[in-house]
């Protein structure tokens, strides 16, 4: 992995040199054909990366298309939040993400990144095809105008990196960790759904209070006896040992902490560390369980987990508060969530430390 990190690096700033003659060459072959061409791989070029290797992986290695979707997944956290942090223009017209008001800055290239995270699950010929697939998107980019050498090399660079390292790292298995995945995802959906839902202005701290309450209530009455459909989701979501104790503990307490955030933030915040919660919080348990390697000093975390945490919780938070507040709330999030922290003795929930931890960092940053 240290060769392949070296090289491309080195490729990366020989690229650089490469903008200007680049931009000329693709000046100068423009014709209606290419035009089409370039607009038809542009566009088509998402669902072509995941439909094609998925359907490869399933004929020959399944068990790899969930390092697949990971990677897949992590590459676009890791391009827009590059993206967002760099701030580096495109060569003309400036352009938005997808959904958002938010600017789609030019380095390094999505889709450069998505198009070479899977070349390494791919081997023999399709490993070639999609070597090939994947030059051409790059040469779409340059031509359209959209990016420089340097933003797409970047971006081939960054996705086959992370293809590899989940490739190698990966540890996963279908039968025995579905559970944790599936827990995760809901976690994930749960957190986001909140966040939209605020937002929206359909969930405010009355109705916030009357769903912790009916939840307590359900729970408590989960333990004597099976509830329709309340059943369905604990028997395929819960762990067994909690569903004794405390059956769906996890969503109570991330509705709890989403609460404690929206009383005691202003909005934009709350939105920003209730992201934060959801996105930190999913990802870096499934990258660090189930792909890191790596132990961070003082602590049982993988380095590898806490780092996806922390870019996935920026860009979560970043459509509500600026790039510096994201990126800090985010990193103290993670590691307060690393460390741990107690209360006589009794160690606070992640669904509860991390929105407070997050919120109270990005507030701070309002005043000083």
């Amino acid at each position: 992995m240290r060769k392949k990190i070296i090289i491309g690096l080195v490729l990366i700033l020989a690229s650089f040199l490469l903008n200007d003659r680049a931009k000329s060459l693709a000046s100068t072959i423009r014709s209606p054909f290419l035009d089409t061409t370039a607009e038809i791989v542009s566009s088509l070029m998402i669902i072509a990366v995941f439909l094609i290797p998925s359907i490869h992986l399933f004929s020959r290695n399944r068990k790899l298309m969930p390092a697949l979707y990971i990677s897949l997944a992590v590459s676009i956290i890791a391009s827009y939040s590059l993206k967002l942090l760099l701030r580096i223009e495109r060569p003309f017209e400036q352009k938005t993400i997808p959904f958002t008001n938010l600017d789609d800055y030019s380095f390094p290239s999505t889709h450069s990144t998505l198009a070479f995270a899977p070349l390494s699950f791919l081997k023999g010929t399709a490993n070639t095809a999609w070597m090939i697939f994947g030059f051409v998107v790059i040469a779409s980019r340059i031509y359209l105008g959209l990016h420089r050498m340097s933003d797409t090399v970047a971006g081939a660079v960054l996705g086959y990196i992370i293809g590899s390292f989940f490739l190698d790292n990966s540890r996963f298995d279908l039968k025995k960790d579905m559970l944790e995945v599936k827990r995760q995802t809901f976690h994930l959906i749960a957190g986001l759904s909140i966040v939209f839902l605020i937002y929206k202005g359909y969930l405010n701290q009355p109705i916030m209070i009357m769903v912790l309450l009916a939840a307590i209530i359900i729970s408590r009455a989960s333990i004597r006896t099976d509830i329709p459909i309340i059943c369905w989701f604990l028997d395929n979501f819960e762990r067994k040992e909690e569903r004794k104790i405390f059956p769906g503990k996890g969503a109570i307490l991330m509705i709890l902490g989403a609460f404690i955030a929206l009383v005691f933030f202003p909005l934009k915040i709350a939105l920003a560390s209730i992201a934060i919660l959801a996105l930190s919080d999913s990802f870096s348990h499934i990258v660090g369980r189930f792909f890191g390697r790596t132990r961070q000093p003082f602590s049982t975390k993988l380095i590898e987990g806490t780092i996806a945490g922390i870019s996935a919780g920026f860009l979560g938070a970043v459509f509500f508060v600026g790039a510096n507040q994201a990126l800090i709330g985010s990193t103290l999030a993670m590691a307060a969530e690393t460390i741990g922290m107690r209360i006589n003795g009794i160690e606070i929930d992640d669904n509860i430390m991390i929105p407070i931890i997050a919120g109270l960092s990005m507030w701070l940053l309002t005043i000083f």
